[in-house]
């Protein structure tokens, strides 16, 4: 689909969004949509559920995208929590973990960190055509 597809999807749920804001999280490497023979983006569901997820995390849980990562190895979308964890409270911990349920998304017990590797999390958005994520 075209971006102007994606922006009509997701408008309803996130006014805010326009055509320069999701080239910038694709400028991010948080989505990565194909292109066709004469450079126009070509976008899949599954970069909509990414686009989706991302919006979200930055709406409703006041994430900002320096915490919100690819993972190099498996372009799999990862949280680095361990700072956004110490910025927070535990109510406001407790209701991230009650809108990311388990299979979606694991938090660390503790907050140190060696690496920026080690402080993400993946976060499984399921493929298209996938129904429920499974735990490797």
């Amino acid at each position: 689909m075209s971006i102007g597809e994606v922006l009509s999807l997701l408008r309803a749920d996130f006014p805010e969004i326009s055509i320069s804001k999701i080239r910038f999280l694709e400028a991010e490497g948080l989505i990565e949509p194909e292109r066709t023979q004469s450079g126009y983006r070509k976008f899949t569901h599954r970069d909509v559920e990414r686009l989706r997820y991302v919006l979200t995390s930055q709406r409703e849980h006041y994430l900002p995208l320096k915490v919100i990562k690819v993972d190099p190895k498996s372009k799999r979308i990862v949280l680095s929590v361990s700072a956004w964890l110490k910025n927070h409270s535990e109510d406001e911990v407790n209701a991230f973990m009650e809108a990311h349920p388990k299979r979606d998304i694991e938090i660390p017990v503790s907050t140190s960190s060696s690496s920026d590797m080690d402080d993400m999390d993946d976060v499984d958005i399921p493929s298209e055509g996938d129904g429920e994520s499974s735990d490797s």
